[in-house]
């Protein structure tokens, strides 16, 4: 799918200032704006500043920016715990969209995640894979067609599916076919640095590309979103 339309999803695990600094930098460039989704706030920001550092997040992005946050493995705690970390999040007023790596946690753990998103107005949405080689060492089974039907029957809102391995036919198909009206977006990560190639992603069908450092660790970050725009766009880069 090629619908020039798929935008990129900034992982900010930068330094804080820095990542803020990069906001500024393209607050002032309507164009760029325009090729952002949104920016993923995750453990490492979390850890120094609180949660409520996507306050001033919030402060920094413009209008239809989305501010996703990244406690990747929150809902493999039992559900109580899981939906007391959703709610916490919602208390900002300033998150869109929550991730859940839920392998581990069993079904009753990301129902909780997916009813308490929801309930507070946040999209959430899914990792199927990790990205590095080992992630899968201490699964017994394919965890992700288990997360895949039981994140859709939930109404999930979107799937992340790593840019470092090649796509898996059967994803889609098992989606559309189980869950032929649900609306979801398709979310890649592990771009550049990690070796994901946005061409085979682009032809899956994936329409939001997560990518950090390759971006804020280039000598020109601007430049750098354009050409990533450009690339997993499928135009060529003058």
């Amino acid at each position: 799918m090629n619908k020039k339309d798929n935008k990129i999803v900034i992982a900010m695990d930068n330094d804080i200032s820095d990542g803020l600094r990069l906001l500024d930098t393209i607050n002032e460039d309507s164009e760029l704006k325009k090729k952002i989704y949104g920016v993923k706030i995750g453990s490492l920001w979390v850890l120094e500043k609180g949660v409520d550092i996507v306050k001033g997040v919030r402060d920094k992005i413009w209008e239809d920016c989305a501010i996703i946050l990244d406690m990747q493995k929150w809902p493999t705690d039992i559900p109580d715990i899981v939906k007391k970390q959703v709610y916490r999040v919602a208390e900002t007023g300033a998150v869109d969209e929550i991730i859940a790596c839920p392998m581990g946690g069993g079904k009753k753990s990301l129902e909780a995640f997916v009813h308490s998103c929801k309930d507070s107005g946040m999209r959430p949405l899914c990792v199927l894979e990790m990205t590095h080689p080992e992630s899968g060492t201490y699964l017994i089974t394919a965890s992700y067609k288990s997360i895949l039907y039981d994140a859709g029957s939930l109404g999930i809102d979107g799937f992340i599916i790593p840019a470092t391995k090649s796509p898996k036919a059967e994803i889609k198909w098992h989606i559309e076919t189980a869950f032929p009206k649900l609306l979801y977006d398709l979310y890649a990560t592990g771009f550049k640095v990690q070796g994901g190639q946005a061409e085979p992603m682009r032809r899956f069908g994936v329409s939001r590309y997560i990518i950090g450092r390759a971006i804020y660790e280039a000598e020109d970050p601007v430049q750098a979103i354009y050409d990533a725009y450009s690339e997993i766009n499928g135009i060529p880069v003058e």
